[in-house]
């Protein structure tokens, strides 16, 4: 008698299975071209980059001031140590010191003024000076800088690298 129950039930499953298989593709098949005719027919929102400006370093010699709300190049400020590499904003924020990609030369760039206050370089003659790092005095007295040096001798070069070097310079007010 217990075989027969599980014979019956089998049989209903089997009819029931058979139903299914047929019945749920044609809604898969539905649903899933329902989702993707919406997805392609709905307009997308646009979406916008904010309010504020930009100003990015670019190749060649200048930075490029660009409008965040129309994304478009509304300004420049000419460099003229080459191309910017690395660039600190003055905590008042008011100006640049940018690192030139050779790394040797430092320009001060005016940001509302869109103009050079002054250049500098800490190497001379055979003595490379790479400057890595630069931090501005808060009151733009002097940078802090973390530099490698190398002198160019009559066959090698020697190199003299520091984690920390503090140079002291005399900016202009």
């Amino acid at each position: 008698m217990r075989s027969v129950v599980v014979a019956t039930k089998t049989r209903k499953h089997e009819e029931r299975s058979t139903l299914f298989r047929a019945f749920v593709p044609s809604w898969l098949i539905l649903i899933v071209l329902g989702s993707v005719v919406a997805v392609h027919t709905a307009e997308k929102p646009r979406v916008s980059a904010g309010n504020g400006t930009l100003i990015i370093g670019s190749y060649p010699k200048q930075f490029w001031i660009i409008d965040e709300a129309t994304e478009k190049v509304v300004g420049t400020i000419p460099y003229q140590s080459g191309i910017p590499r690395r660039t600190t904003m003055s905590r008042d924020r008011k100006r640049f010191y940018t690192i030139e990609a050779g790394m040797e030369k430092i320009e001060i760039l005016d940001i509302a003024a869109r103009k050079t206050i002054d250049t500098f370089t800490l190497s001379e003659g055979n003595k490379k000076v790479r400057i890595r790092s630069i931090e501005p005095d808060p009151l733009h007295r002097f940078v802090i800088m973390v530099t490698a040096s190398a002198t160019k001798l009559v066959d090698r070069f020697e190199q003299r690298y520091r984690l920390r070097s503090v140079a002291r310079v005399q900016l202009v007010a």
